[in-house]
């Protein structure tokens, strides 16, 4: 605990040394550090008059107005405006003293970085957990005379501000004895469907003389039907960016759908935890979660407010939750989707880090896309916390 205090205060004093030699800062700071509390301490610092504090989400507003409040800064907030990337255009070409970007990696899109270069603002704090070196650059070009300041999740856990993680990782295999799947080709308009089963289609996609017209229903198992998705990517050119994103956005979301039975049976042994599972879909997360899901298509202060009440101990977050909001008492974190950068895994981690004996799950299958994400995203991390189930 006092190894704990001291780097605290060392982190503070560096960010104040950085701040007072005039750089605009970057806070790389991994999750569970408090960026927000270093961004907001800066801020009483520069004793600003009027603080801009652009977020990712509307839910993530009331999380800065809670930190303000936690730490003893509420009086602030009477000369800060917080609203989110989205609503930069109502900013444009106004003044203040100070800008924070929350998950700056939100700001770097055309139009928002035309609209931040409109706004007049004396100093700018950018927070993200990881920023990629493009970002850093485009940074400095803004808003220049920029200094970094990171700290990975391993220095962090070295200077004991965060606990030493159980990351387990638990292999599944895609089923390749029962045909539960299907697959749909189709052809021009034809409303007649075919049946077959996933050895008999090019008897059916190549005739093509024969079927002009086609729409075929292919019956498959789990692993026939990733064999089909998996060859239609590699299939797809990189240079027509649509049909190659799609094909990769299905066959992801493919392998993560697979997951939900095992997902469904994982979260019925961590009950007695707090956890949080992020889903690969809205489906999977309404079928294992229920009434505890968030995701865009539903209102997710109710169940977010129940949470930190302790109401509830377990939210099932589809593409929520991932970045910018802290949680109560969270024992667990569930990846049930793994992705293609590091980013999102390290925000996901960052969830379950906040516990005195933390636990991480990673769900991946083997022979599949999932083991190059999985060493992606876990090549940073030390052996010792890798459990393999």
């Amino acid at each position: 605990m006092k190894k704990k205090n001291v780097s605290r205060k060392l982190i503070k004093s560096k960010c104040e040394e950085l701040f007072d030699k005039g750089h605009n800062i970057l806070l790389e700071h991994c999750t569970g550090l408090g960026k927000s509390y270093s961004a907001i301490n800066l801020q009483a610092r520069m004793d600003s008059k009027k603080t801009f504090i652009c977020v990712a989400e509307i839910a993530h507003i009331q999380n800065w107005k809670d930190e303000y409040i936690k730490h003893g800064y509420e009086h602030l907030l009477k000369s800060t405006e917080i609203f989110c990337y989205a609503s930069l255009k109502n900013y444009a070409n106004q003044s203040a003293d100070l800008l924070i970007l929350d998950e700056i990696h939100h700001a770097f899109s055309y139009t928002r970085i035309f609209l931040l270069t409109s706004l007049r603002v004396k100093r700018v704090i950018g927070l993200s957990a990881t920023i990629e070196d493009n970002h850093k650059f485009l940074f400095n070009d803004l808003f220049k005379n920029m200094a970094v300041y990171t700290i990975t999740m391993e220095e962090a856990i070295e200077m004991e501000i965060l606990p030493k993680p159980k990351v387990y990782l638990m292999p599944l295999k895609l089923d390749n004895s029962i045909k539960s799947e299907t697959i749909e080709f189709k052809r021009g308009r034809n409303i007649n469907e075919i049946h077959c089963d996933y050895i008999q289609r090019n008897t059916y996609i190549y005739a093509k003389s024969k079927y002009p017209t086609l729409n075929l229903i292919i019956h498959c198992t789990q692993q026939e039907k990733y064999n089909y998705l998996d060859a239609e990517y590699n299939k797809a050119s990189m240079y027509k960016r649509t049909g190659w994103l799609r094909h990769g956005g299905a066959r992801k979301k493919f392998l993560a759908d697979c997951k939900t039975q095992a997902l469904k049976e994982l979260c019925g042994q961590l009950k007695e935890k707090r956890f949080i599972c992020f889903c690969g879909s809205i489906e999977q997360a309404e079928i294992i979660g229920g009434n505890n899901c968030i995701h865009s298509k539903k209102e997710v202060k109710t169940v977010i407010n129940k949470f930190q009440s302790g109401e509830i101990n377990s939210i099932y977050a589809v593409k929520k939750l991932v970045e910018g909001m802290n949680l109560n008492n969270i024992e667990v974190a569930v990846a049930g989707q793994l992705d293609g950068t590091e980013r999102p895994f390290i925000q996901k981690m960052g969830r379950g880090l906040r516990a005195d004996f933390p636990e991480i799950y990673v769900l991946y299958f083997t022979n599949t896309k999932d083991m190059d994400y999985l060493k992606n995203v876990t090549e940073n991390i030390p052996e010792e916390y890798l459990i393999y189930l």
